[in-house]
């Protein structure tokens, strides 16, 4: 039955993707001394443009990033009071693969803007960027032709150096590679969910028995309502959808059986708590991609910069 749910669940993916569901990408501007602000406002403006295409999306957790790369070309002080900063830019685009640093395409616009510091002149060139900029809006149709081929040829690779992390016990890298996979239905796309989901299973598999074997010896100290106590605070952390969790069930009920009649009472309700918890509980499918962007997460900034430097 479980297996069945799970084709069922990759099929609604595949659907979805060949309805054409918009790919996932992170603008990020390169520059090293910007200020935060500027950062920000550059991201932002970019971020709308990204939005107002119908095949795309912004989003912080995408391995697809568009880096941006500002080079003052031109910048005159006018003599006026107060005096202006004038400012000619090159502005070069960079969309590439975080994850295997692979560069897509490229795209160079020039700006020009003007404002009372340098900072100023920055955001007054990007405001004159509309939202149906043809520079980048071409540079992201492209961009998604070459992703699809890109991901379809390197399936296999993909796969393998996933199964390679799962065989070291890196489960969560190796779920954010498969899951962070833009969602353009093949059939590469199909096997990534299903092999993430198997990899999902090892990890929470394997972690549910030391979590167990820990909540046994908690309760075997003492088989009392402290020893109760710390072994459900144990099984909280084990996945509903672990193997190990029919004998989850069983430890719970030998320890109902054994406690007196007053600290039962506060037991059972220690597990009625539990159990809405794991109720609860995600989807499969998103709690295995959640695990993939807490990897992301967790991945120190400075990689990415680095990456992201060599780009241009």
């Amino acid at each position: 039955m479980k297996r069945l749910l799970l084709n069922i669940l990759i099929g609604v993916f595949c659907g979805m993707a060949y309805a054409q569901q918009p790919m996932t990408i992170r603008p990020i501007v390169s520059n090293d001394g910007f200020e935060k602000s500027t950062c920000q406002y550059i991201e932002s403006r970019i971020q709308s443009i990204v939005s107002a295409n119908e095949n795309w999306e912004t989003s912080d957790f995408s391995r697809l990033v568009l880096a941006i790369k500002i080079h003052p070309t031109r910048q005159d002080v006018t003599p006026t009071a107060p005096t202006r900063v004038s400012m000619e830019l090159e502005v070069f685009f960079s969309v590439g693969d975080i994850t295997d640093n692979h560069v897509f395409r490229t795209a160079q616009i020039t700006l020009n803007g003007i404002g009372i510091s340098e900072e100023q002149a920055y955001m007054s060139a990007f405001k004159t960027l509309a939202p149906n900029n043809a520079t980048i809006n071409n540079l992201l149709d492209a961009t998604r032709v070459a992703v699809e081929s890109h991901y379809t040829t390197h399936c296999q690779q993909i796969i393998q150096r996933a199964n390679n992390l799962k065989e070291t016990e890196n489960y969560d890298e190796a779920i954010y590679l498969l899951t962070s996979i833009p969602d353009v239905c093949t059939d590469c796309y199909g096997e990534c969910i299903k092999l993430a989901t198997a990899v999902y299973r090892q990890r929470i598999d394997n972690q549910g028995k030391e979590l167990l074997k820990k909540a046994r010896l908690e309760w075997m100290d003492g088989q009392d309502r402290d020893a109760a106590s710390r072994a459900a605070e144990i099984m909280s952390a084990i996945d509903p959808n672990s193997s190990v969790y029919p004998e989850v069930k069983k430890l719970q009920n030998s320890i109902t059986n054994k406690l007196n009649a007053d600290d039962r009472r506060e037991w059972e309700l220690q597990v009625k708590q539990l159990q809405a918890r794991h109720e609860t509980t995600r989807s499969l499918i998103d709690a295995v991609k959640s695990l993939g962007v807490a990897w992301l997460q967790s991945r120190p900034q400075t990689v990415n910069n680095t990456i992201i430097k060599g780009w241009f």
